[in-house]
């Protein structure tokens, strides 16, 4: 897309030196932003990065990595996951406004539940803000011999799937025992409707220390 004399389209390998040059020396530049970091998630996570690169001629004026991720819960668009900070990066305003306009688009193709761009402040962007963080603890197997062999069925289990879920590390560090002693709460049930024209529902039993 072009806009306001700035083009937006999808980088290829050709733009990876002008990336990490402009990354380098923009002050708001981040690790998430680099571009070796999307290979990375897919290498390690299967996870597909989008590299949106916006460009004034052939000056590379801004930057937007995009990560898809999938879980039982949606489909997700992130700049960056597990990364506090990457998002948008340009030169100014308007090139901020015209990468995130793009990002919206790829999001629509993609049929994202939810676009999320991890930058320090991004009141200048058409998007709702949102500032805060959420989190949520795990427990990790109670030795180490226990926890290497997470890591080495995390190994094997990587070398079989083409992308990792959530529900897949979960899984990974807990065996049938050790999860069945502490956890607290226990799936029951779930059932998804999804039909053209309605609002999609969904119904979820659980319990709650056995209750």
């Amino acid at each position: 897309m072009t806009e306001a004399g700035v083009q937006v389209t999808e980088a290829t390998s050709a733009d990876r030196d002008g990336w990490d040059r402009f990354v380098a020396a923009h002050p708001a530049g981040e690790a998430g932003h680099r571009w070796a970091l999307l290979d990375a998630l897919h290498e390690v996570f299967g996870q597909r990065g989008v590299r949106l690169v916006a460009k004034r001629g052939d000056s590379i004026v801004g930057v937007l990595p995009l990560v898809m991720q999938k879980s039982f819960v949606g489909r997700f668009a992130t700049s960056v996951p597990y990364l506090n900070y990457a998002g948008v990066l340009g030169e100014d305003a308007g090139v901020r406004r015209v990468l995130a306009g793009a990002a919206v688009r790829v999001a629509d193709e993609e049929g994202v539940d939810r676009l999320e761009l991890r930058g320090r402040d991004g009141s200048d962007l058409p998007l709702p803000v949102w500032r805060g963080k959420n989190g949520y603890t795990m427990e990790l197997p109670p030795s180490e011999e226990a926890l290497n062999a997470a890591f080495a069925r995390f190994k094997e289990l990587a070398d079989k799937k083409h992308e990792i879920f959530d529900e897949d590390l979960q899984a990974l560090v807990s065996d049938e025992g050790y999860a069945t002693e502490h956890e607290r709460f226990k799936l029951v049930s779930m059932k998804v409707c999804s039909e053209t024209g309605e609002i999609p529902r969904a119904r979820i039993t659980f319990t709650d220390d056995g209750e």
